[in-house]
């Protein structure tokens, strides 16, 4: 650790963890630049404290800690966002994740990681705990598969000539160079396309395009 050290805002509403939390990073070498047991409290403190690492609950008795993540790091963009809570929920992380969360940790880690940790995160690492990380793999994994199967539902309403033209259409080929193609009529290519845009419940053939690509990176392309 540098000879200047880290400035921590702590925001936690229980008295008892708050203050075993500043005994763990005091003694780590960290500097508790401020703390705060409300959202309304480390709002006001927030625009008046030099800090480099909050370290959040996400939830508190007056309002929502990812929402206070949002509000400081707008505030400050340079600042480390960290939530340290007891959620497990998928819906949690994935919220702190999209709120700009540098770290996402569960209050049953190791108290001796917890410094390297928040090291770890000064550094530019982006942590999560050993159990959010399994939660976030069974997360993709579930929508994955959510994926590939609504890939194949959509891949089952195609016939094979449609499914065809469509990834035809995806290497950026015109009606006309589809039909001497395939040795079609222009207008049984545009039937086609017609009966594609219905069957996928999209009104253009880029948004009919777009849709392919979705479905290539949730299943193998199937072969014509």
């Amino acid at each position: 650790m540098s000879d200047t050290p880290l400035r921590v805002f702590l925001v936690e509403d229980h008295e008892l963890t708050r203050r075993g939390l500043i005994e763990i990073l005091t003694e780590g070498g960290f500097r508790i630049a401020g703390e705060a047991a409300s959202v309304a409290v480390a709002r006001s403190l927030a625009s008046r404290t030099k800090y480099d690492i909050a370290l959040l609950d996400v939830y508190l008795k007056d309002g929502d800690g990812v929402d206070l993540a949002t509000e400081l790091r707008e505030a400050d963009p340079e600042i480390k966002v960290v939530m340290l809570t007891a959620s497990d929920r998928p819906n949690d992380l994935f919220r702190a994740l999209r709120a700009g969360a540098d770290g996402y940790l569960t209050k049953d880690m190791a108290t001796n990681r917890l410094c390297d940790t928040l090291l770890a995160v000064a550094r530019g690492e982006a942590p999560l705990s050993r159990q959010m990380t399994a939660v976030l793999v069974r997360e993709f994994q579930r929508m994955n598969s959510v994926r590939r199967s609504r890939a194949h539902n959509v891949r089952a309403r195609l016939t094979m000539r449609e499914w065809q033209i469509l990834t035809m259409l995806a290497d950026g080929k015109r009606t006309g160079d589809i039909a001497m193609e395939l040795v079609i009529s222009v207008e049984t290519v545009r039937s086609h396309v017609k009966s594609i845009l219905r069957k996928l419940e999209v009104h253009t053939r880029a948004a009919a395009v777009s849709y392919l690509e979705e479905m290539r990176d949730s299943m193998e392309l199937i072969a014509v």
